[in-house]
């Protein structure tokens, strides 16, 4: 279950323990404990302090004491966060290139070209994430867009998330 929003360390200075992100990892796919997607990591942290979208807000359930989401244009509530889906596409399209570029070393096809193909559509699938992450909450205020920026600074999310690029050019083995 994703806690909830306004949870202590989505304060950009304190990021979530990592029990919590092992298991917002776990609940999107991954597999950072086989090692599998332990460069990642950075997906499942930024996912768990995401900001809702426009018109919808965030409860907890008086019975359940759980963390619930509404949307105000429809009505309409749900009890997963409504970019948790986004977040998963988007892990799946970046776990693939992962594989891609391990299989071409696995098999000694590391040829430059193929090796950069498979970076670019990395690079192109992060870049297409954080377009769509702003235009899906394009109206947060600029104390929530100073506060993502800050949480990519403290949280070191955008090395973390260039890291794996290195790796699957081939320029840093794990």
């Amino acid at each position: 279950r994703r806690p909830p929003f306004f949870a202590p360390y989505c304060n950009p200075e304190y990021p979530p323990p990592p029990e919590e992100v092992d298991a917002f990892a776990d609940f999107l796919g991954m597999q950072p404990e086989r090692g599998i997607d332990s460069n990642l990591g950075w997906l499942a942290e930024e996912s768990l302090c995401a900001p809702l979208p426009k018109n919808w807000t965030e409860h907890v359930s008086p019975q359940a004491g759980a963390t619930y989401f509404l949307d105000t244009t429809t009505n309409t509530a749900t009890w997963h966060h409504p970019l948790e889906h986004h977040y998963a596409l988007t892990y799946h399209k970046l776990r693939g290139c992962v594989a891609h570029a391990r299989r071409l070393r696995a098999i000694g096809l590391e040829d430059t070209k193929q090796v950069d193909a498979v970076v670019e559509q990395y690079k192109a699938a992060r870049k297409a994430h954080a377009g769509a992450i702003a235009t899906m909450i394009a109206d947060e205020t600029k104390e929530q867009k100073e506060a993502r920026k800050l949480r990519w600074k403290f949280g070191n999310l955008a090395a973390r998330a260039s890291l794996i690029v290195e790796e699957l050019a081939g320029r840093k083995e794990r």
